[in-house]
């Protein structure tokens, strides 16, 4: 099956890329991400569906996947960093305490729209400051939702305790995913 990946992240085609059977092109969705929605799951499932329906509308054929990942905790929605400052202040949040991670998944194709979305809980143990501005300065938390990503070696150290799925945390629940594909578009 052929698949078009509305998104650039590295982590996210390889994550897509681990199904196999997949043929998976890559395109970057041109839409302005800011919205008013404020309830974590809207935001995620909205996002992933613009970001889905930008690619298609281009496209016109095929299957088109998008995801977007959001992080909260106290009722606050953490995405990415506006800069070094901004990422030092969500690691603070988050020291010691559980967030957690929403992905929202769209898939667009063959007259279907087909939204969902996945949860895990993350939590942290304390952190220092010394941490923090280490891990900031390696520049690897600028780019992701919540300041942190979980494949870095840096934050596996420091997680007490995952509740979920970690490709959730990552930028896509791979089994949820494959899950959409086989139930709405016969895929396997």
């Amino acid at each position: 099956m052929r698949l078009t990946l509305a998104s650039t992240s590295p982590r996210r085609i390889q994550l897509i890329k681990s199904l196999p059977g997949l043929t998976v092109d890559v395109v970057a969705p041109l839409f302005d991400e800011r919205t008013r929605l404020t309830e974590p799951v809207s935001v995620a499932r909205a996002l992933s569906s613009c970001k889905a329906q930008d690619v298609y509308d281009r496209q016109k054929t095929g299957v088109v996947l998008g995801a977007d990942t959001v992080v909260t905790i106290d009722g606050l929605l953490l995405g990415k960093p506006k800069d070094a400052a901004d990422a030092v202040c969500m690691l603070t949040r988050l020291s010691g305490r559980t967030h957690r991670v929403i992905t929202g998944v769209t898939l667009i194709g063959a007259g279907k729209r087909i939204v969902g979305h996945a949860v895990t809980d993350v939590t942290f143990r304390p952190l220092d400051q010394d941490f923090i501005a280490a891990y900031v300065g390696t520049k690897k938390p600028l780019d992701k939702a919540g300041a942190y990503g979980l494949q870095d070696d840096e934050i596996r150290a420091i997680i007490e305790k995952t509740d979920g799925e970690a490709d959730n945390v990552i930028g896509l629940p791979v089994a949820l995913v494959r899950r959409m594909l086989e139930e709405h578009f016969s895929w396997r």
